[in-house]
């Protein structure tokens, strides 16, 4: 990453924020991830993903009426409620000097 400081500024920030590498309880994980999109470097946890696959665990149902399944996609399933879901920080900084 020594060629992409934007990427490496925000990788350290999402780094930090999610206290990486300190131990975790029994059964858990951390992981990050790092894109790029409308000249925009995010790095996040994977909340939304978990959301999404709690979701279908806990709601979704699969129907099948004559061979055919009659849901198409998410959008036909009531998504994870608010106090249901996962807590998700949100961290901001802006590009200053040259150095982003």
């Amino acid at each position: 990453m020594q060629g992409a400081p934007r990427h490496l500024a925000v990788l350290e920030l999402a780094v930090a924020k999610a206290g990486w590498g300190k131990p975790l309880p029994a059964g858990r994980a951390l992981g990050l991830v790092l894109h790029e999109s409308f000249r925009s470097i995010v790095a996040q946890q994977m909340e939304g993903a978990v959301v999404f696959a709690l979701t279908a665990a806990l709601h979704r149902q699969t129907d099948i009426h004559e061979g055919v399944v009659q849901q198409s996609n998410f959008w036909q399933c009531a998504m994870m409620k608010l106090a249901q879901a996962p807590l998700v920080e949100t961290h901001f900084f802006e590009k200053t000097g040259d150095a982003y």
